[in-house]
């Protein structure tokens, strides 16, 4: 059974949650690279209008990492005087996580479906040190579903924010619209062998 989808999670949340905190810990351990810091440059439309004075752009990733998001905030630290431009709700809505977020915890119970950021390492006590059964072939623990991830809110079973196989990508119209408009495409490491079935 494969990890990334709503079925694997309903039946086994102990070893989703282990995989998912393992892909959380190898994520908060690595730094955005080159690429990630010359795409977040071209979302700072005062650094871009040197390039292109007329240009419009949008990030949109499958990356579930946060390293995009993270590159913006790189770029603030050495470059303060752009803080309020990459702050701004311009340079933040440019950037569409298509798959979500690693780091966002939504709430399972229907009724609630609270969504938060969370960098907690590791995001609950139990999940200490089960990155190893992915990276180290330890033996897999099970851990009661009490003691997983819980809604902040609601106190209810929580899921990690990202798009599973079988759910719908965010953003699809506006993607489409994005696309559509654009006069130039950068297509930047992918592979490009997952095929979206979209039925509309």
């Amino acid at each position: 059974m494969g990890l990334a989808t709503p079925e694997a999670f309903h039946a086994n949340p102990s070893r989703v949650w282990q995989f998912y905190h393992y892909r959380r810990e190898k994520a908060l351990a690595a730094k955005p690279n080159p690429g990630h810091l010359a795409l977040a440059m071209f979302s700072i439309r005062s650094i871009r209008r040197k390039i292109a004075p007329h240009s419009h752009f949008a990030l949109i990733t499958q990356n579930v990492d946060g390293l995009s998001r993270r590159a913006l905030e790189q770029i603030v630290d050495a470059h303060p005087e752009h803080a309020d431009e990459v702050h701004s709700p311009a340079v933040q809505s440019s950037l569409l996580e298509m798959h979500g977020r690693l780091f966002d915890v939504v709430c399972t119970n229907r009724a609630c479906r609270y969504r938060e950021h969370n960098t907690n390492s590791p995001i609950c006590p139990a999940l200490a040190g089960t990155e190893r059964v992915f990276s180290a072939g330890e033996p897999e623990p099970h851990i009661e579903e009490k003691d997983l991830p819980r809604c902040s809110k609601c106190g209810s079973l929580a899921r990690p924010g990202v798009v599973w196989f079988g759910e719908t990508p965010w953003y699809l119209d506006q993607i489409d619209e994005l696309v559509s408009q654009a006069d130039l495409c950068i297509v930047v490491g992918t592979s490009s062998t997952v095929r979206l079935l979209r039925t509309s």
